[in-house]
């Protein structure tokens, strides 16, 4: 997958971790480590063939796997990198800046529209950006 690099499958239960948000249904396993790949907060998730079910993880999952006769899929982000030609570029983990906050836009989901709020402003040079609180 473009931009994500994982780790090992694994064919196992997962035990503990935390969750990063919902599941939500994908057909593949592909699926959902693109959605994972797309979300910078995740660094591994699971995948039930199953249900469909795919389970972003805000944890890592080395000491969460009990291999076992199991259904689910599990691996670990293990590298990601984001060509940004636009001049904006990713950050991860998130990290505290100390700035004047010039303006609010909750609930949007682009983070294309956070980088047009961010041009038309000639103060702006960065902004924080998450798929359900917006920029």
């Amino acid at each position: 997958l473009s931009g994500c690099t994982f780790g090992q499958t694994f064919r196992a239960s997962v035990t503990s971790g935390r969750d990063l948000g919902q599941a939500e249904l994908y057909d593949t396993w592909e699926e959902c480590q693109r959605w994972c790949c797309y979300e910078e907060a995740c660094v591994a998730m699971t995948w039930n063939p199953d249900t469909k079910l795919c389970q972003l993880r805000s944890s890592r999952l080395e000491h969460a796997i009990e291999a076992m006769a199991s259904n689910n899929y599990a691996a670990n982000v293990e590298s990601r990198s984001v060509d940004a030609p636009d001049g904006y570029s990713h950050v991860f983990p998130a990290i505290d800046s100390e700035g004047l906050a010039l303006a609010s836009f909750t609930g949007h989901r682009s983070v294309e529209f956070c980088k047009g709020q961010c041009d038309d402003e000639w103060q702006c040079n960065s902004f924080s950006w998450h798929s359900e609180q917006g920029c």
